[in-house]
C-alpha cells in the first residue's frame, strides 16, 4: 500500500522510541497521525512535535491492555478522520522482576501490553480496514520473538506476536482481503524500554523488585540499547515494508543469523544452547560466569542447602529445633519461655523466633503455623490399636510429648527429652543453638514418624528443618542438611 498524503495512520506507544519515529515518518509522508500512549505528558509533547511537521494529529491516551480503551481509540480515529489505513500495534514493555520467584503482577503487566495490546489492536481496527477495502497492520515483535534470551515474559509475548501476525497474514490471503500484514522484529534500538516500569499501573500494586540476575544483565543490556539502531532508521524500514507489502521487517542481520543457527540446532534435535553469544552483549560464557558468581555469594541461590554447591558435599547431621511441649508445662499464647534442662525451652518457641533460611531476593515464604498443644492431663482421644511400645509404656499416644517419653519411661534429669541413659540418638543443644537430632522410631512402627490410620486426631510432632534430603533407616529417618 502506498503511503500517500491524506491517509491515516494510528500508532500505539507513540510518545517515545520507535512509536514516535513511526509517527514522524508518516507525518513527513503527508499522513494524518493518531498517537496513542499511556504516558500522557509525553504523548501531548509528541503530538505537538508531529503537528509541527505540518500534518494533522490526534492524541488519545490509551492503555492497550484494556480492550475498551483500544475500542475507544479506534472510534476516535474514525470520528476524527473518517478512515484508518495503517495500524501500528507498537506499544511494548519489559520487566526486570524475577519471573520465577517474583510477583505474578510482572507477568500480567508484560502480557497485558505486549500481547493483549496487539490482540486488542487487531480486533478493534480490522473491521474498519476490511470495510473500506484497504489497509495495513504492523505488529511490533522483536528478535526475542525468534531467539529467546531477553527474559521469559518478554520472550513469550514476542514469540506470540510473531505467531499471531503470521496467522493474520495467512487469514487475510485466504479471505482475499486487501489488507497487508507486517511483523517488526528489531534488535537493539535506542529506546527507553529498559525504563518501562515508569509506566507501571497502580492497579497491579507496587513495582516489583529486580531479579538478582538483573544486577549483572541490566548494565550490559543498557549499553547495547544505547549503541543500537536509531529509531528513525527502523521507521524507514517499516515504511518500505508497507509499500512493498513485505511481512518480515528485520533491523540487524546478526540476529537473523543467530535465528538461523538456532533453527539448525532445532532441526538436528539438539538441546537449547546455553553458550550462544548474543550480538551486542559480552560473550555468553562470561555472562554465565558473572551470574553464577553473584548467585554463589551470600544469600544467593547456589549457596543455599540443596544448591549445586552442596550436591557433592558430604552430608552432615540435620540442625533442627524440637517444638515439643514438656509434660506439666503447657504454655499458652504469648507465654514466656523459661529455661528447662540444659537450657532448653519447656515449650515451643514461636515460629518467628526460629532461624530463617536465607532466600533469593523476591522469594517470600509464609511463616509456619503455630502447632496445636494439648494439655497432658487431658490427652486427645485416639482410635484403633496402640503400637506395641505405647501399650507397654502406657502412652496416651500424644506425640506432642513423645520426645519426652520413649518406651513409656520418663526422661532423666539432665538428659534431653527423647533421650534415655545410654541412648545417643539425640544430642544436646541450647535454646539459641539448634539441636542435632536423629529421630527415634515412632510408637506406631512407622520409620518416618508420620501418622497413620492408627493415630489419634491430636497426634503430632513438629520439626523445623533447614533444606533437607530425607534418608530412611531401620530405626528412624535422618533429615540431613549442612550444619
Amino acid at each position: 500500500m502506498e503511503l500517500t498524503a491524506g491517509k491515516v495512520a494510528v500508532v500505539t506507544g507513540a510518545a517515545s522510541g520507535i512509536g514516535l519515529a513511526l509517527a514522524e515518518r508518516f507525518a513527513r509522508a503527508g499522513l494524518n497521525v493518531v498517537l496513542a500512549d499511556v504516558e500522557q505528558a509525553a504523548l501531548q509533547a509528541a503530538s505537538e512535535k508531529i503537528a509541527g511537521l505540518g500534518g494533522k494529529t490526534l492524541a488519545v491516551p490509551t492503555d492497550v491492555s484494556d480492550e475498551a480503551a483500544v475500542n475507544t481509540l479506534a472510534a476516535a480515529a474514525v470520528d476524527r478522520f473518517g478512515a484508518v489505513h495503517v495500524v501500528c500495534n507498537n506499544a511494548g514493555v519489559a520487566s526486570l522482576a524475577d519471573p520465577w520467584f517474583g510477583p505474578l503482577s510482572a507477568w500480567k503487566w508484560v502480557l497485558g501490553v505486549n500481547l493483549w495490546g496487539v490482540i486488542h489492536g487487531i480486533r478493534a481496527f480490522l473491521p474498519v480496514l476490511a470495510a473500506q477495502g484497504e489497509g495495513h497492520i504492523v505488529n511490533t515483535a522483536s528478535v526475542a520473538g525468534l531467539v529467546p534470551g531477553i527474559g521469559p515474559s518478554y520472550d513469550a509475548t514476542k514469540h506470540a506476536v510473531v505467531a499471531i501476525s503470521e496467522d493474520l497474514y495467512q487469514a487475510m490471503n485466504v479471505a482475499m482481503l486487501p489488507i497487508g500484514v507486517s511483523v517488526l522484529c528489531p534488535g537493539w534500538v535506542r529506546t527507553s524500554i529498559a525504563q518501562a516500569d515508569r509506566n507501571w499501573p497502580q492497579s497491579l500494586g507496587e513495582v516489583p523488585a529486580w531479579a538478582a540476575t538483573a544486577e549483572v544483565m541490566e548494565p550490559h543490556v543498557q549499553r547495547a540499547i544505547d549503541e543500537g539502531t536509531a529509531p528513525a532508521a527502523v521507521a524507514d524500514l517499516v515504511a518500505d515494508a508497507i509499500a512493498a507489502n513485505r511481512f518480515w521487517v528485520f533491523t540487524d542481520p546478526h540476529f537473523t543469523q543467530m535465528a538461523l543457527d538456532r533453527w539448525q540446532h532445532i532441526a538436528e534435535g539438539h538441546n537449547p544452547q546455553t553458550d550462544a553469544d548474543m550480538p551486542g552483549l559480552p560473550p555468553a560464557k562470561e555472562l554465565v560466569a558473572e551470574i553464577q558468581q553473584l548467585l554463589a555469594g551470600p544469600g544467593g541461590a547456589l549457596s543455599l542447602p540443596g544448591g549445586p554447591d552442596h550436591r557433592t558435599s558430604k552430608p552432615s547431621v540435620t540442625r533442627v529445633r524440637l517444638l515439643t511441649p514438656r509434660r506439666g508445662r503447657v504454655p499458652g499464647p504469648g507465654s514466656p519461655h523459661r529455661p528447662g534442662p540444659r537450657g532448653l525451652s519447656p515449650g515451643p518457641p514461636p515460629p518467628s523466633a526460629l532461624p530463617r533460611i536465607p532466600l533469593p531476593s523476591g522469594l517470600v515464604v509464609p511463616d509456619p503455623v503455630e502447632p496445636p498443644v494439648h494439655h497432658p492431663l487431658h490427652p486427645p482421644p485416639h482410635r484403633g490399636k496402640q503400637g506395641r511400645r505405647g501399650q507397654r509404656g502406657g502412652s496416651h499416644r500424644d506425640r506432642s510429648v513423645e520426645a519426652e517419653y520413649v518406651g513409656g519411661q520418663q526422661h532423666q534429669p539432665g538428659v534431653h527429652p527423647g533421650q534415655q541413659a545410654g541412648d545417643d540418638r539425640v544430642r544436646h543443644g541450647t535454646e539459641n543453638d539448634p539441636v542435632d537430632v536423629v529421630q527415634p522410631v515412632s510408637h506406631d512402627g512407622n520409620a518416618d514418624g508420620h501418622r497413620d490410620e492408627r493415630d489419634g486426631p491430636g497426634s503430632h510432632r513438629v520439626l523445623q528443618v533447614a533444606g533437607c534430603d530425607r534418608h530412611r533407616g531401620q530405626r528412624g529417618h535422618y533429615d540431613q542438611a549442612p550444619a
